[in-house]
């Protein structure tokens, strides 16, 4: 069943890529790339299947009747591909995440997002503020900000050690090298659903680090931020994103206290 999906899915994506001009409007595009890990993004024949990238977008064209294609972009290129109009929107972003955010224009918030701190089970200490860190190996992902960790004077008295996805970070966190991970709550409930690891770590509920990702518009895309942002808030209205998320995840996103983001 899942393959026929994403098989069926890959063909709407070439269709989408191949026949651009099927309709008067200029079809959309949304960037992606290797740092999308699943459940963001799945990838079929070097084609995007599924994910929440894949459900947002259709989600978008529905509501603006205009087609959307994905382009891969790498990280370090993303701005250059927005300012030169290769590329309309990225999709999940921040304006702290890029060097010239004046640059691009910036919608509504999108998706909440949480970074989560995770234990091995077994080797857990509590954590009710940043203080509680000081000291501690995290692993965090490689180029990727962290509001508080990022910052001093908790840059230079957390141990911050980075990998290239959440998997091998669970991975030294199982073998004893980290004493917990910080990632995305939709990451991290996805890999623990996925490889039925939940008797072996523990997710910190006590603290977490809120932030809203929200979408980065080239100056040169057919829709606005401005029009972007009403579809955002027209689909949260409706539950559609919330519904999304649930859908992918097959349980509610966990929804996490606001406090206690700073010492």
């Amino acid at each position: 069943m899942r393959l026929a999906f994403m098989l069926f899915a890959a063909l709407l994506v070439q269709f989408a890529e191949a026949k651009p001009t099927s309709t008067n409007k200029q079809p959309l595009v949304i960037a992606y790339g290797g740092y999308a890990e699943e459940p963001y993004v799945f990838m079929h024949n070097n084609q995007v299947s599924g994910g929440v990238y894949w459900d947002l977008a259709e989600l978008i064209s529905e509501r603006l009747a205009r087609p959307v294609i994905f382009r891969r972009v790498p990280r370090k290129r993303i701005e250059q591909y927005l300012a030169s109009g290769k590329v309309h929107v990225m999709l999940l972003g921040h304006p702290t995440w890029v060097q010239k955010p004046e640059a691009l224009e910036w919608t509504s918030t999108l998706i909440r997002e949480y970074n989560q701190l995770v234990q091995a089970k077994g080797r857990t200490f509590t954590v009710n503020s940043l203080d509680d860190l000081v000291g501690k190996r995290v692993g965090m992902i490689l180029g990727y900000h962290y509001r508080g960790l990022s910052d001093e004077p908790y840059r230079s008295t957390v141990v911050r050690d980075d990998a290239k996805d959440v998997e091998a970070n669970f991975k030294r966190l199982a073998q004893g090298r980290l004493d917990a991970l910080l990632d995305s709550n939709i990451l991290i409930a996805y890999f623990l659903q996925q490889h039925q690891a939940h008797d072996r770590f523990e997710v910190v509920t006590s603290w977490n680090i809120p932030y809203d990702t929200v979408s980065g518009i080239s100056p040169k895309s057919p829709v606005s931020a401005a029009q972007l942002s009403e579809v955002y808030q027209q689909l949260h209205r409706e539950g559609k994103i919330d519904a999304m998320l649930e859908r992918y995840l097959n349980a509610p996103t966990p929804r996490l206290v606001d406090k206690k983001t700073a010492p």
